[in-house]
């Protein structure tokens, strides 16, 4: 992950550990079975993968995690709006998980506009 500081006292205090618990999405396996999905409302079951967005808190300073199942989660999304490096935990998954995330990223990256330029031959 790259950190990008604002002064050298933020260099000095901002551990990578805390840039990293600052990320906006967060994913891993359900520790339990008590979770319930915030887009479906149904229970998370233990050992699936759920995936968080991650929101300020109301009852403490820092992030607090909105649990979704895995497909209810890349239906809240705005295209374009996550990359590998905005999510906590993606180098604790199995790869074939890790994958699967990169799958998701990728079709949620939309269709950007390719920029065409024409440069006329000058040649004989």
């Amino acid at each position: 992950a790259v950190l990008f500081f604002s002064s050298f006292a933020d260099m000095t205090t901002t551990s990578p550990a805390k840039a990293h618990s600052n990320l906006p999405y967060a994913v891993e396996y359900a520790k339990s079975g008590r979770a319930t999905c915030k887009g479906c409302k149904d229970p998370i079951a233990m050992s699936s993968l759920r995936m968080s967005a991650r929101q300020p808190s109301r009852f403490f300073d820092g992030l607090q995690d909105n649990w979704f199942h895995f497909d209810c989660f890349w239906n809240r999304l705005k295209k374009g709006d996550i990359n590998e490096a905005s999510i906590r935990g993606m180098d604790l998954l199995k790869w074939d998980d890790q994958e699967k995330i990169r799958s998701k990223i990728a079709d949620n990256e939309g269709v950007l506009p390719v920029i065409v330029l024409f440069i006329p031959n000058t040649e004989g």
